[in-house]
C-alpha cells in the first residue's frame, strides 16, 4: 500500500491523527476504487516531472512519454499537461523535432478542453523556443498555435 501525504488532504488531529491523514491520502491518491496501478503511474509521472524540474531530462522523459502512453484518452486535460513536460524534457535534451511534436500533441488537446493552465504552459513552453525561431519544427509549432488558439503567441519567437 502506498503512504503518502499529499496536498489538500486536511490533517486530522487526535491520538491517532497521523494515521487519519495517511488514509485520507490514501483515498486521494487511490480514488474510491483503490487502484494501485493508477497510484503508482500518478507517482511515476510525478517523479518524471519532478526530475524534468531539475534538469534530469534523460532521466524524466521515459518516465513522462510511458504515463502519457498509458493514459486514457478521455483524460485530455492530464494527457495535455504530460505532452508539454515531454516536450520540455525533450527540448532540455535537444531533441527540437521531437519536442515540438510533443508540444503540437499538448496544443491539440488544449483545443479540445477549456484550461488556462494548459494554455499557460503551451505559451511558456513556445517562449523557450525563442532560440530556435528560424528552425522549420518551431516555424510549424508557431502557425499551428495560432491556428488553435485563434489569436497571435502571447510571444512570438518568429
Amino acid at each position: 500500500m502506498i503512504r503518502l501525504p499529499l496536498r489538500g488532504v486536511e490533517e486530522q488531529t487526535g491520538p491517532d491523527g497521523l494515521a487519519e491523514r495517511t488514509a485520507g491520502a490514501e483515498a486521494v491518491l487511490l480514488g474510491e476504487g483503490g487502484d494501485e496501478l493508477q497510484a503508482t503511474a500518478v507517482l511515476i509521472v510525478d517523479t518524471g516531472i519532478a526530475l524534468a524540474r531539475l534538469g534530469e531530462a534523460s532521466r524524466a522523459g521515459p518516465l513522462i512519454a510511458e504515463r502519457l502512453r498509458r493514459e486514457k484518452t478521455a483524460q485530455q486535460r492530464g494527457r495535455a499537461f504530460h505532452a508539454f513536460w515531454l516536450a520540455t524534457t525533450q527540448l532540455q535534451q535537444s531533441k527540437l523535432d521531437r519536442a515540438c511534436h510533443s508540444a503540437g500533441l499538448a496544443l491539440d488537446l488544449t483545443a479540445a478542453i477549456d484550461s488556462p493552465r494548459v494554455v499557460g504552459h503551451v505559451q511558456e513552453f513556445h517562449r523557450r523556443l525563442a532560440p530556435y525561431a528560424r528552425e522549420l519544427p518551431v516555424i510549424a509549432f508557431d502557425q499551428r498555435m495560432r491556428e488553435v488558439l485563434g489569436r497571435p503567441p502571447a510571444s512570438r519567437c518568429s
